[in-house]
């Protein structure tokens, strides 16, 4: 009698361990079935916050990727580690990735994360005020950048068009980082700075002024392309990218639906608090959506040749995949064909694709 209740106990505690090593032995499975993807950003760049929302709430776990984001102090540094192979995907600028594609490098855009808000920034409001009054005053001042980036581009395209100023023309200093601009203009060294976006505000904080955002200077034109090298992209791998471009429509999706958590998630990833924060992440000329922006990708392209920062012989919408976007937000909207953030990324869609 005693044997069969200890067999019996045997082989209760043998089936419990039988069906707990199957739990673990399929969720270690399913861990080591994730893809590991590694992606960048850029330092207080609140308007990058749609991939520390996909990440933080899950949304790339639900594709089955395993995303790490990193930190990079600008935009031809994330871009430089991409081209190196030591990351998968950037969201780093648009003028930095076409200029690095005119010298010859096989970047393939997938889609985007934001656009606007990239600011020009002066020592005081009084040369804030009479570089919005008169674009040739642009000529009385020193002005740093970090060379390349959109506040750059659209600024030298805008005083091109309004007054034929050209870079020449400028007295123009290029420095590594944002934060140098600014420290350079409260040192004295310089009166002018264009900066990434939220460095405007940051700066404003500290006594400096804002002089304009660049989508007052040249409305429609996008900024950070999500970008993968050419040769990560085939048969093999379009369905990766198809549920990273998921992961980040759903991540708009939640944006756009919740303001404060939004903000919770970025202050994690950028050292900015309360109002501060808030109006990096959400304001009137920062749109944080998804779509590749093809049409205004080509746009920003014959801007860089018009101030002569490209040789303009690329065809750049032979570097992009529109198709894992559009099929990414295809299966999305059939999932939830009601959704009217969705809806809007359809619609945009549509007219920024090439035919």
């Amino acid at each position: 009698m005693i044997n069969k209740k200890i067999i019996g106990i045997i082989i209760v505690i043998i089936a419990i361990l039988a069906i707990l090593g199957a739990y673990f032995s399929t969720n270690s499975i399913q861990s080591s079935e994730n893809e590991k993807i590694d992606a960048g950003y850029i330092s207080l760049s609140a308007g990058h916050s749609l991939v520390f929302i996909a990440k933080e709430k899950g949304y790339f776990a639900e594709q089955g990727l395993n995303v790490e984001i990193f930190e990079f102090p600008t935009a031809n540094d994330e871009l430089n580690a991409l081209s190196a192979g030591k990351l998968d995907v950037a969201v780093g600028g648009i003028g930095e990735p076409l200029v690095q594609i005119d010298n010859g490098k096989n970047f393939t855009f997938i889609g985007g994360v934001m656009s606007g808000d990239h600011g020009i920034i002066a020592k005081n409001k009084s040369i804030a005020n009479d570089l919005q009054s008169n674009p040739e005053s642009y000529k009385k001042y020193k002005i740093g950048t970090v060379s390349g980036i959109p506040a750059e581009v659209i600024t030298l395209g805008y005083l091109n068009e309004q007054a034929g100023i050209t870079k020449d023309d400028l007295d123009i200093v290029d420095f590594k980082t944002a934060p140098d601009i600014i420290n350079a203009i409260k040192a004295g060294k310089i009166d002018v700075g264009f900066v990434y976006p939220a460095f405007q505000y940051s700066a404003e904080k500290d006594g400096l002024a804002i002089v304009n955002t660049t989508d007052e200077l040249i409305p429609g034109l996008p900024d950070c392309r999500v970008t993968i090298n050419s040769k990560d992209l085939n048969n093999t791998t379009a369905e990766k990218w198809i549920k990273y471009d998921k992961a980040l429509i759903k991540a708009y999706n939640f944006y756009m639906n919740n303001h404060t958590e939004t903000l919770d998630i970025a202050s994690k990833y950028v050292p900015l608090k309360g109002k501060e924060l808030e109006v990096a992440t959400y304001n009137d000329h920062l749109s944080l959506v998804t779509d590749p922006y093809e049409k205004g990708s080509i746009k920003f392209y014959e801007l860089l040749k018009q101030i002569g920062y490209v040789d303009g012989n690329v065809n750049v919408s032979q570097h992009f995949n529109t198709t894992i976007y559009k099929t990414a937000l295809d299966q999305i909207l059939k999932e939830d064909p009601n959704n009217k953030n969705y809806q809007f990324l359809n619609n945009l869609y549509e007219t920024q694709k090439v035919d």
